[in-house]
């Protein structure tokens, strides 16, 4: 087994080593490097340092030194070809040769096939089910759109274990997915071989990495149950907080910024009306690597947060995280419309664009908004402000 130059260097330009590792060291920007405890030897001071220009990292007291490939070895204690593996599957990268066949690979890449199964399975049952299917008419989801997010739907009456074991899918892979949890832990009566189908009777929405491999997935009720939507566990293929919905689509869009939403059903609405350039963050406020990843793309994004309070507050957190990095940032004023899918589809995409284009500038917004809906004194709302430039240096 062997893998070429070649191989490696298309692996290695595809992988920033300063976002890669500060998904496991927390890094401090210190001019033109980043800092931080070095993750090889115990330490209370930052003597970690990255040097993303010349793609390296390197501790001045342990001795430590590399590329993104030094570091794998090392921070996962693997071999170089394990490394290789492991970051070629992050890439999307299809390598000559497979260059080993160690645990870590093997179970990394079994879950992203078992979640490419059940992706196609549930998209066809899609299909099978009448009120699935009127479900998303009524969303005034088009079949361009179903395809192009690979929609799909849980059905309650033939369940995802029954069917990944009749692929041949062994059991403790099927579980280490994360798409069924043992009955002996639930309380849940649906039940398939003693699994339970996590996204039962739930719209299916597949999560895909930036390269397009389905990395996990969120499930909507078509009711008014709670909870509303579910999302899958975090597994070895999974990292909510490194991964963004729709950026596999959203990174190739000829805008020059993103649209930041809230929800799946945000970005696909906007993305159906034509604003391709729409994304999510998966259930959880956003956060710096997700920032990190979104400007090797581009470096304006323009938030399309809800209206209503818990929208303000996710604005509140963005913002300074997002001027930090030195992302260009804006915000659209939907009211009166609670979120993008409700305005496109009560008003018209033209419309939007027009809010797009007048969008106000991120701190002149949040001022004006603090302003306006804090209910405390005067006093207070200039501290809450004053904090808010705070949290900006923070992460600078």
């Amino acid at each position: 087994m062997y893998c070429s130059e070649e191989d490696l260097n298309k692996i290695k330009g595809k992988i920033n080593i300063k976002e890669y590792v500060s998904n496991k060291v927390k890094l401090t920007k210190k001019g033109d490097i980043y800092t931080g405890i070095c993750p090889f030897h115990n330490s209370l001071v930052s003597t970690f340092i990255i040097d993303e220009k010349s793609q390296t990292y390197g501790c001045y007291e342990c001795g430590c030194s590399g590329d993104v490939f030094d570091f794998v070895v090392n921070f996962y204690k693997k071999t170089f070809s394990d490394a290789v593996s492991m970051l070629a599957l992050v890439t999307g990268i299809a390598l000559d040769k497979d260059v080993c066949n160690k645990d870590f690979y093997k179970k990394q890449k079994i879950i992203t096939i078992i979640n490419k199964a059940a992706k196609d399975f549930y998209q066809k049952m899609l299909y099978q089910n009448e009120s699935a299917l009127r479900y998303v008419k009524e969303r005034k989801l088009e079949e361009n759109t179903l395809q192009m997010f690979s929609i799909g739907y849980s059905d309650p009456k033939i369940h995802i274990y029954d069917e990944l074991k009749k692929q041949g899918f062994d059991e403790l892979d099927i579980m280490a997915s994360g798409l069924v949890a043992d009955q002996k832990k639930t309380n849940k009566v649906f039940l398939a071989n003693d699994r339970y189908d996590k996204f039962y009777n739930r719209i299916i929405f597949p999560i895909k990495n930036e390269n397009n491999i389905v990395i996990g997935f969120g499930g909507r009720v078509m009711d008014n149950k709670k909870p509303k939507y579910i999302n899958s566990k975090e597994t070895i293929a999974y990292d909510k907080s490194a991964n963004l919905f729709g950026l596999n689509i959203a990174r190739y869009s000829k805008f020059d910024y993103f649209l930041l939403c809230e929800g799946y059903m945000d970005v696909i609405s906007m993305h159906q009306a034509g604003f391709d350039n729409a994304i999510a963050s998966l259930g959880t406020s956003l956060t710096l690597n997700q920032i990190i990843k979104l400007s090797k793309y581009k470096k304006k994004i323009i938030l399309t947060y809800d209206s209503d309070e818990p929208g303000l507050n996710a604005a509140k957190r963005a913002i300074p995280m997002l001027e930090s990095c030195m992302i260009n940032t804006s915000i659209i004023n939907l009211n009166p419309y609670k979120d993008p899918d409700e305005f496109i589809k009560e008003v018209c995409k033209d419309e939007f664009l027009k809010r797009v284009t007048i969008a106000d500038e991120s701190y002149p917004w949040l001022i004006a908004n603090i302003m306006k809906s804090d209910k405390t004194l005067y006093e207070q709302k200039i501290e809450n402000i004053a904090t808010i430039f705070e949290e900006q240096f923070k992460f600078m």
